[in-house]
């Protein structure tokens, strides 16, 4: 009878320490202090009217972004009744990485330059993330791009995989792809049909960065055209360091 008490005692222990070692594993992969993707909790009235302009007003996190829009005169275009466009996003989060004094300069000095930046930002046409994901492919791979933006620009889409045990890659799953175990999105813009290094999710080459962004909040419908939310601004690779431009 003993020796069951004790084999008891010990399973219900092993039990226990098994049960204490599992919860703590959980709750370090659940941590409030991991990483999770800017911009990713922005919030949208869910069937609110209005066009590009009055939606990125009423969500309140995109004031960086609507300064540079009116200082260059692309509020306006956004806010046509007969537009029909998609703007690739960034919120305030995104611009709140920049140095001290940059946004100034861009809306104040350097209002020509911000405003070729931010065509870059905007494809004619309402394009969904269905839409982008059919022209997109996996990071990598050769492809050319078939998508431009209005400001000349090749816009090269990537998918990623997501790796779902990661907080990161749930918190980004959930935003921008709204199914599990779908590919996260990614985003880069390049002057030239074949460049190499924008078909992959690689930043720092060489002396240069490549800037690359990835979609966290998609379809946000307009009354002339669709948001879809960036975790940074879009921009052409240039060489490390400060610069004047996006």
């Amino acid at each position: 009878m003993r020796k069951r008490i004790s084999l008891f005692v010990k399973h219900a222990v092993a039990v226990t320490f098994t049960l204490a070692c599992l919860s703590a594993t959980a709750a370090a992969q659940i941590t409030p202090g991991m990483p999770v993707p800017l911009c990713s909790s922005v919030a949208f009235t869910e069937g609110a009217g209005g066009n590009i302009i009055q939606r990125l007003e009423s969500a309140g996190s995109f004031k960086s972004l609507l300064r540079i829009l009116r200082a260059t005169d692309l509020a306006e275009m956004l806010s046509r009744p007969d537009a029909n466009f998609t703007l690739f996003a960034p919120c305030d989060q995104a611009f709140a990485q920049w140095p001290n004094g940059k946004l100034e300069v861009l809306t104040t000095k350097y209002v020509k330059q911000s405003k070729e930046s931010l065509l870059n930002h905007i494809v004619s046409g309402s394009l969904t993330r269905e839409d982008l994901v059919k022209e997109s492919h996996p990071s990598g791979t050769d492809f050319s791009p078939t998508l431009k933006t209005v400001g000349g620009a090749y816009l090269y889409l990537i998918r990623e995989a997501v790796n779902l045990k990661d907080v990161e890659g749930q918190a980004r799953n959930a935003a921008s792809a709204g199914t599990e175990g779908a590919a996260a999105l990614g985003l880069r813009i390049s002057k030239d049909t074949n460049d190499s290094n924008a078909r992959s999710t690689t930043v720092l080459r060489g002396n240069y960065v490549y800037p690359f962004s990835r979609i966290v909040r998609a379809d946000v419908l307009a009354s002339n055209g669709v948001i879809q939310v960036t975790d940074a601004p879009l921009r052409l690779p240039i060489e490390s360091g400060w610069s004047p431009i996006f």
